[in-house]
């Protein structure tokens, strides 16, 4: 086997080339920025209350309802499909885990809605419509919810400026 030896000359070309090369690389690379991908806003907060103003959402009261039990249903190509992602923590489209809110102290639960009409089927059996318009922007890279409608009322509007939370009064016998 032959031996190849690179002289003082030879070996500055090849370092020199190398950096100049290293340098063109890493200046042809792009910091990314925070508006590449798709954000999503399309989420609602949720309370329950009974006529009698006691939260449906605690453990403790009679009557309530179990969060971990509702399910999102929508049509999808003429067909009533309830939603479920396996890979999601919102597998069902309802964050599992129930928080109470700051401004009023009740439990909130949070939904995804995965279409414009979609279903809550609620711990009891019942089931209330959700109606929500929402709004692409950037190039569809940007979406979120404008208007929502709860069994046919206007309850939140974007135009309001307030919070996406909903405290919705239920008739429980």
């Amino acid at each position: 086997m032959k031996k190849f030896y690179l002289n003082d000359h030879t070996m500055k070309k090849v370092i020199l080339s190398t950096f100049i090369l290293s340098l063109l690389m890493f200046s042809a690379c792009k910091k990314p920025d925070n508006t590449s991908g798709v954000y999503l806003d399309v989420y609602l907060d949720l309370s329950f209350v009974d006529q009698y103003g006691n939260d449906l959402l605690r453990p403790s009261t009679p009557n309530g309802y179990d969060a971990s039990l509702f399910r999102l249903e929508y049509y999808h190509q003429g067909k009533l499909v309830t939603y479920y992602k396996s890979n999601y923590t919102a597998k069902y489209g309802v964050m599992p885990n129930v928080f109470s809110s700051p401004s009023t102290g009740l439990h909130v639960v949070r939904i995804f809605p995965p279409a414009d009409t979609t279903f809550l089927k609620l711990s009891n059996g019942d089931v209330d419509t959700l109606w929500t318009t929402t709004r692409m922007e950037g190039n569809r890279s940007y979406e979120s919810i404008t208007k929502v409608w709860y069994n046919g009322k206007p309850v939140w509007d974007m135009a309001d400026k307030t919070d996406r939370y909903i405290v919705v009064k239920k008739h429980i016998d």
